[in-house]
């Protein structure tokens, strides 16, 4: 607990009753870092002292709980829970879908000579942001997440899942879905995941189209921007695959 503020009254066996102490407490024994108050403890008005004058009014607003120490825990594919730690107040949840694979590229002679159509740049990942505050009786629960592996095609959401005293979460920040394949004219961009229940949304971009490239020219197109959901570069090479797209992630920052 913590001990009143100003206006209400105060007493020694209130500040016994937060630090311990022995039977018959002196004000002596609460100087901060003397065994009973951490040091650096501080209050309404300010650090309690660690020696010299030392009052009652010292201890207006103070409290034995150590203060809270930021955590900050990132994801990156699989699966698993995230547990509420003790002394949080606030949650900050960043998740990031992962972006669509690129499609593949075509050779219009099917000779290896080209002209070649490339593959189209997967789209990216979506990004979501929710931030929710944390209260004592969250302390130990847990709130789930996914996070898709890259690979072929769309991969999934990057989801967030749980319910706290603030409210229920159900983040979503939805994968990029992967480029068309080069046949007959160039890849068709893959579509941008949609972002949803975030306290921000942020849906990702459409990969790049393929396009026409003659013989040893040009560049496969690239998906999206939104790191780390970026989606994979098509390819130009005949019946090749493009590139993976990058994995998405999620994090928690408790505050």
């Amino acid at each position: 607990m913590t001990l009143p503020s100003p206006g209400v009254p105060l007493s020694l066996n209130d500040i016994k009753g937060e630090f311990g102490g022995p039977a018959s407490p002196s004000l002596g024994n609460y100087y901060a870092g003397g065994g009973y108050v951490p040091a650096g403890t501080s209050g309404t008005y300010g650090a309690v002292p660690p020696n010299g004058t030392i009052s009652i009014q010292n201890f207006y607003g103070t409290s034995n709980t150590p203060p809270f120490t930021p955590i900050t825990n990132t994801y990156g594919a699989g699966s698993g829970s995230e547990t509420v730690p003790t002394g949080a107040t606030s949650l900050t949840i960043t998740a990031y879908g992962t972006g669509g694979s690129g499609g593949y590229g075509y050779d219009a002679s099917n000779t290896g000579d080209g002209p070649f159509y490339g593959g189209g740049g997967g789209g990216s990942g979506a990004l979501v942001v929710k931030t929710i505050s944390i209260s004592s009786g969250d302390y130990g629960g847990a709130i789930s997440w996914t996070v898709p592996a890259a690979g072929y095609g769309f991969r999934g959401n990057t989801t967030a899942t749980g319910s706290l005293t603030a409210g229920s979460i159900s983040v979503s920040a939805g994968g990029g879905g992967g480029g068309g394949g080069g046949y007959p004219t160039g890849g068709t961009g893959g579509p941008g995941g949609t972002a949803s229940g975030g306290t921000s949304n942020t849906n990702g971009n459409n990969g790049g189209y393929g396009g026409y490239y003659s013989a040893g020219s040009g560049a496969p197109p690239v998906g999206g921007y939104g790191y780390p959901g970026v989606g994979g570069s098509g390819n130009t090479d005949p019946g090749a695959y493009g590139s993976d797209g990058y994995v998405g992630q999620i994090t928690f920052a408790w505050s």
